[in-house]
């Protein structure tokens, strides 16, 4: 063995204490592997095999593995933390609503406690309207399809409850129960929608059945004898 690899031997491998040294800086760009193999391919080449297989398994299986375990448990611990997410909903909950209760004063009649479409389509043009939305992150749109949206009894009025509930459920993501109820109600309009264009169909075929059996059964106009 060389000067420089007998050094290297003694500095890398020298004791315990140095050998899980190197070793661990052997994964952690440490040292270099070159520094580190020379003396053991020197001693033996099953060494240095060992040595590789070491630093392979290391990199490939243990580090990968506690990187995707510890992601794994912090993804998990971020969307299962009800307590924090409840929490963070209760600290804001009041903030907004009083937005939304001044944002309702400045579009409604207040002796009412109503708004209507004209007073949402009036009111939406105002500067002071659209930065009252945009803090409560909400983008508007179509003003009648809003307005829609916030009416669920369709009377043309949106109660102060109502607007609170609708900008509320608006401002945030949709969560399942607002696809699985909007699944459900696109499939009830297309069965409904279906069923009443077969009735449809079926109707205009008997009218047309009875047109032509109504023109077959009609006698054919009389002509007026020829005047001398």
């Amino acid at each position: 063995m060389s000067e420089s690899d007998e050094y290297r031997a003694n500095s890398y491998f020298g004791s315990l204490i140095e050998t899980m040294l190197s070793l661990f800086m052997s994964i952690s760009d440490g040292v270099s592997w070159e520094n580190v193999i020379s003396p053991l391919l020197h001693i033996s080449p099953v060494w240095g095999i060992l040595y590789t297989f070491y630093v392979s398994f290391i990199y490939f299986a243990v580090l990968n593995v506690l990187t995707a375990v510890f992601c794994q448990t912090a993804i998990e611990s971020a969307q299962n933390d009800h307590a924090t997410a409840i929490h963070s909903i209760m600290a804001h909950k009041e903030s907004h609503l009083e937005k939304i209760r001044i944002l309702f004063s400045e579009l409604g009649d207040e002796r009412s406690d109503v708004i209507t479409y004209a007073m949402l389509e009036r009111k939406m043009m105002a500067p002071e309207t659209q930065r009252y939305f945009e803090s409560l992150g909400l983008e508007i749109w179509d003003v009648w399809t809003f307005f829609k949206l916030l009416d669920h009894d369709q009377d043309g009025n949106v109660h102060l409850e109502q607007f609170l509930e609708g900008c509320l459920r608006l401002r945030g993501q949709a969560s399942s129960v607002d696809v699985a109820r909007l699944i459900h109600d696109q499939t009830w309009l297309i069965s409904t929608q279906g069923s009443f264009q077969s009735f449809v169909e079926t109707e205009l075929r008997s009218l047309r059945q009875e047109l032509r059996t109504s023109k077959a059964a009609s006698p054919g106009p009389s002509r007026s004898p020829n005047r001398a």
